[in-house]
């Protein structure tokens, strides 16, 4: 339990793993608040089904009341066979933009090649954008296969991890502030709607720890001078 939480995530899977931990975990704190602070919430969590004893995570629970862990197993479950986190970045572009202006330009830019506007434009493309990363940045900076040192790859892949977690916070605050509204408990709409925007500003703080990580990834990449010619062919080559 203790590495999931706290330890680096070495790949995709256990970047997962770690996100579903998390939102687990903030589910689950939301759903003490509306047992403890909402009337309506609380006679149907605590006084409803039996209470059973449960192991998550190698953490045991006793006598917990069964609705009391319904609704944080059921959004981790929907969020990660949704991969909410990934939802939310196709939907705001997220990951678009980020490849584009913090990965493929800067490293254009680094190996002495210059992107035209036509050519960004064209990147928006999820497609082309995906080869175009594949060709000049996972070519190099994969963790299944990495050429630089490791370990840059993994600390950038932790921050990552760490900012797609305040994402989910975000819409798990989001969704108790409906409910919370829903039931008439305006108080802890409210709290849920300011602890939201406190996980989104935590998130935009992140974001730049990630462009950090990423900045030392390219750092390394443009370090060997046979990877930038590689990196210059690809940028005239890219169809503008």
């Amino acid at each position: 339990m203790l590495k999931v939480l706290f330890g680096q995530p070495a790949n995709y899977d256990e970047m997962l793993r770690k996100i579903a931990a998390f939102t687990f975990i903030v589910t689950a704190a939301y759903t003490v608040l509306f047992a403890v602070f909402s009337s309506p919430a609380q006679a149907v969590l605590l006084r409803i089904g039996p209470p059973v004893d449960m192991d998550i995570y190698g953490v045991k629970l006793r006598t917990v009341p069964i609705l009391l862990l319904l609704p944080p197993i059921i959004v981790t479950l929907v969020f990660r066979m949704a991969r909410m986190h990934n939802q939310v970045s196709q939907l705001l572009r997220i990951r678009s933009r980020y490849d584009i202006h913090d990965i493929l330009v800067p490293l254009a830019e680094g190996a002495g090649a210059k992107l035209s506007a036509s050519q960004l434009r064209r990147l928006r493309d999820e497609q082309l954008r995906r080869e175009a990363m594949n060709s000049v940045f996972y070519r190099y900076a994969s963790s299944r296969n990495p050429l630089i040192d490791s370990q840059l790859i993994i600390t950038a892949l932790d921050k990552w991890t760490s900012y797609w977690i305040w994402c989910e916070a975000t819409m798990v605050a989001a969704l108790a502030t409906l409910v919370a509204a829903l039931c008439g408990t305006l108080a802890l709409a409210f709290w849920c709607a300011m602890s939201a925007v406190g996980f989104t500003l935590f998130g935009a703080l992140q974001l730049r720890q990630c462009r950090k990580a990423t900045r030392d990834e390219l750092a390394a990449i443009l370090e060997r001078q046979d990877w930038k010619q590689q990196i210059v062919e690809w940028a005239h080559a890219l169809p503008g």
